[in-house]
């Protein structure tokens, strides 16, 4: 999905004027801007308009996204149960189509609701896992992130020294 402020969004969306799932992809961007800032009542709103649409049943990538994003605000709402439910929901569509290389912020949240509930050696392994997809596909804000995540996981644990690695890389 192009990001919203990537200069080369006007071409992606001039290419793909005719696809039916355009509207999808434009909500999803909506709730991405809304969730970067974050403003998580108008980007859960933006995901659940884009589950409305009926072409995104045979596009499960664009779900499994939407899905995964409304889990990342329940868990920032603290609904960690449903928060769960979503991400592992979310997993399952990106296996089921076998895009393995896009669970990594899927992964990576489902750490941070791990470590929400202070299973620290689960939240380590999962974010471990996110980090290597995050290598894979040269997804570097992606691979900072997650560093800074596992960083914050260390300083929680009082593993000053490891901590200071994940934030210097």
């Amino acid at each position: 999905i192009p990001d919203l402020y990537n200069v080369k969004v006007a071409e992606s969306l001039e290419s793909e004027v005719n696809y039916r799932a355009l509207p999808i992809k434009l909500w999803l961007n909506v709730g991405n801007a809304y969730l970067r800032q974050p403003q998580e009542a108008p980007a859960l709103n933006a995901y659940q308009e884009a589950l409305k649409y009926p072409e995104i049943t045979t596009n499960l990538l664009l779900k499994a996204y939407a899905i995964a994003n409304i889990g990342e605000i329940h868990r920032r709402q603290n609904k960690l149960d449903l928060a769960e439910s979503e991400l592992n929901q979310a997993l399952q569509l990106f296996d089921s189509i076998n895009q393995p290389l896009e669970k990594r912020r899927a992964i990576a949240f489902l750490a941070a609701l791990k470590r929400n509930r202070h299973q620290l050696d689960e939240s380590e392994t999962l974010y471990r896992a996110a980090l290597l997809l995050h290598e894979q596909t040269q997804d570097n804000l992606g691979k900072g992130r997650t560093l800074a995540a596992l960083g914050r996981l260390c300083l929680e644990q009082k593993q000053f020294d490891e901590a200071r690695s994940h934030y210097q890389q």
